[in-house]
């Protein structure tokens, strides 16, 4: 493991600085091995905010990836798939398909993204599809005001109850669930199971039936039970008659 040495240690070199640099320049020197962002540098080599910023701002590799993000609360997962957070960039390198979508996980930083010809709703519901097939189903996303995230279209994407399915274990051989189709075609389908998603061939998912055979049979049983009940009330009627005819 590579160590650090501490203001107060007296070395000979370190990736060729002196014993006797700076605080300043020991950052610049280990930032340039790391590329820490500036709130670490200035924890570890207790820098002014300003100073942190202009080592960030002064490195070639970190500038080519992007400014750095202003300061702010961004809130955090507690687990994986319990906040996402999603954004769309530009690269106009990828020319028709410029409009990159990124979506991170808050807690384990996994990330996905995938290009698109535009940021409309439609894209925005594109990209969670694919994500959700990848990642999982997440409880939360959180995304900025745009349109597209704001518009109804792509709120009744997120919240839709999705379809429940019936799988079969290609090891037992027996059919297991119900759980939540993702997404399917081209001859597989992805399912969201309680150790996460997978995919598989079309011919080992079936829809999960149980519920509508449960309502069919509770309807045939309450029509059973109407019946019964009719043909009782009909049993005593005819004897309340024949009774009355016998009195009279």
């Amino acid at each position: 493991m590579l160590m650090l040495p501490q203001h107060s240690e007296k070395v000979q070199t370190w990736h060729g600085v002196p014993s006797s640099v700076t605080s300043i320049a020991q950052a610049k020197a280990s930032h340039g091995f790391f590329h820490q962002n500036a709130h670490t540098l200035q924890k570890q080599f207790q820098l002014t905010a300003t100073e942190a910023r202009e080592i960030v701002e002064s490195c070639d590799d970190c500038h080519a990836l992007g400014a750095p993000l202003p300061a702010g609360v961004n809130p955090r997962g507690l687990k994986a798939l319990e906040l996402w957070q999603t954004d769309v960039t530009q690269v106009t390198e990828f020319g028709r398909l410029k409009y990159v979508h990124v979506t991170v996980d808050t807690f384990s930083s996994v990330m996905w993204a995938s290009a698109h010809t535009g940021e409309k709703a439609r894209d925005v519901i594109a990209h969670w599809r694919q994500a959700f097939a990848v990642l999982g189903i997440p409880s939360a996303v959180k995304t900025d005001s745009g349109p597209a995230y704001a518009s109804q279209q792509a709120l009744d994407s997120e919240q839709q109850p999705r379809a429940k399915v019936r799988v079969r274990n290609l090891v037992t051989k027996q059919w297991e669930g119900p759980y939540d189709l993702i997404a399917m075609g081209r001859g597989y389908a992805c399912v969201s199971t309680d150790t996460g998603t997978r995919w598989l061939p079309s011919k080992c998912v079936h829809p999960d039936l149980r519920p509508q055979r449960q309502n069919s049979a509770d309807r045939q049983g309450g029509s059973r039970d109407q019946l019964e009940s009719h043909q009782v009330d009909e049993s005593s009627s005819d004897h309340s008659d024949d009774s009355s005819t016998d009195s009279d």
